[in-house]
C-alpha cells in the first residue's frame, strides 16, 4: 500500500483556503493519501484573552468559560476538507450542505480541539466529505457530513437561475432585538427582529440584514463576499431566544424545521429536523440537525427572513 503526508501550517493553510484573517479556523492539518482512503488530521486553539481574532466565534458557556458556538463546529470541518482537496485555486469550493450534525458537548476556549476529516467522494465539480472533532481525551465533540460543489468565482457572481420563490411568511410583530443581552458578539447575533410569534401553531419568524461591514466580509471571501452558512444556523436559536427573552415562549428543547428567505421570496436555505436546547433565555445551542441546503449565496445588505416552523417545544 502507497501512502503520502503532507504538514499544512498557518501559512500553508492562508496558501491553501481562500479564506482569511478570524475566517481560518484551523491551526493545522495533516493530510494523508493511501490506496483506501484521502484524509486530514485538524487541530484548533482559539484562546479567550481576545488575543486572536477567531474569538470572535467563542460565546460564553459558564461565567468566566467560553466555548466555540456549536455550528461553527461544521465549518473546522469544512475547511479541514477543503485542504484535503485538490482543485484548481482561480475556484472556490461552496458547502451546499451538511448531514447529521450533531454536537454531542462543548468545545472549550484555550483548549486544543482535534479532528480529522476523510473524503467519501470526489468527482467532478462535487465533493463529499464526513468528520468527527474531539478533544484531548478523545471525547466526541461534533461530528457531521458535508457536500459541496467547485465553482469560479464569476459562476458565483451570477444570480441563480433556477431560485426558488416562496410565499413571504407571517407579519404580526415588530420587536426589535436587544443584542447587547447575547452571550456572544453582538456581530453574531442573527437576528434584528421579531416578526411573528406562535407557538401554538409552532411557528416563529424573525428577520435580519447582513451588514455591509460584517466581520466576515472581508474574509468570506475576499474581493466577493458571501454570507458563511453557518451564521444562517445561527438565526435558528437566535430566534428562539429572541422569543424568551421577549416572554414568548419558555426554556425546553424544541425541534423542527427552517427557511431561510430573502425579503424578496427567494428560498436561500433549508434546516431540517434541527434541535434546540434552551437552558434559560440566554443559554440557547442548536445542537443537531438531520440536513442542511443552501441554495443561493447571500450577500452583503440582504435582509433575510427566518421562518421556523413545525416547532415543538418539550
Amino acid at each position: 500500500m502507497t501512502s503520502f503526508s503532507q504538514h499544512f501550517a498557518p501559512q500553508d493553510l492562508l496558501d491553501r483556503l481562500p479564506h482569511r484573517y478570524e475566517n481560518i479556523l484551523l491551526d493545522s492539518v495533516d493530510y494523508t493519501k493511501s490506496d483506501t482512503e484521502i484524509s486530514g488530521a485538524l487541530s484548533l486553539t482559539i484562546p479567550s484573552d481576545g488575543s486572536d481574532p477567531r474569538a470572535i466565534f467563542l460565546e460564553e458557556f459558564i461565567p468566566g468559560q467560553f466555548s466555540i458556538i456549536p455550528t461553527a463546529l461544521m465549518e473546522i470541518l469544512a475547511l479541514a476538507s477543503i485542504v484535503c482537496t485538490d482543485y484548481d485555486r482561480e475556484n472556490l469550493i461552496i458547502f451546499a450542505s451538511m448531514s447529521n450534525f450533531a454536537c454531542h458537548r462543548p468545545a472549550l476556549s484555550d483548549g486544543r480541539l482535534l479532528g480529522k476529516v476523510v473524503k467519501l467522494r470526489d468527482k467532478g465539480n462535487f465533493l463529499r466529505c464526513r468528520g468527527d472533532l474531539v478533544d484531548t481525551k478523545n471525547n466526541l465533540i461534533a461530528s457531521g457530513e458535508l457536500m459541496a460543489f467547485i465553482i469560479s468565482e464569476d459562476q458565483l457572481a451570477q444570480a441563480a437561475p433556477t431560485a426558488k420563490i416562496v410565499d413571504i411568511p407571517t407579519n404580526s410583530l415588530t420587536i426589535d432585538v436587544d443584542k447587547t443581552q447575547f452571550k456572544k458578539q453582538n456581530s453574531m447575533v442573527v437576528c434584528d427582529q421579531l416578526l411573528h410569534v406562535d407557538m401554538n401553531a409552532g411557528m416563529i419568524v424573525s428577520q435580519y440584514q447582513y451588514p455591509m461591514d460584517h466581520p466576515f466580509t472581508r474574509g468570506h471571501f475576499p474581493g466577493n463576499p458571501i454570507m458563511m452558512g453557518i451564521m444562517q444556523l445561527l438565526g435558528v436559536e437566535d430566534a428562539i431566544s429572541a422569543a424568551a427573552l421577549n416572554g414568548l415562549t419558555s426554556a425546553g428543547t424544541f425541534t423542527g424545521d427552517a427557511e431561510v428567505i430573502r425579503n424578496d421570496g427567494t428560498l436561500i436555505a433549508e434546516i431540517k429536523g434541527f434541535e434546540v436546547h434552551a437552558k434559560s433565555p440566554l443559554t440557547v445551542t442548536l445542537s443537531a440537525t438531520k440536513k442542511v441546503i443552501f441554495r443561493d449565496p447571500v450577500k452583503p445588505g440582504d435582509t433575510l427572513l427566518l421562518r421556523l416552523f413545525n416547532l415543538v417545544q418539550a
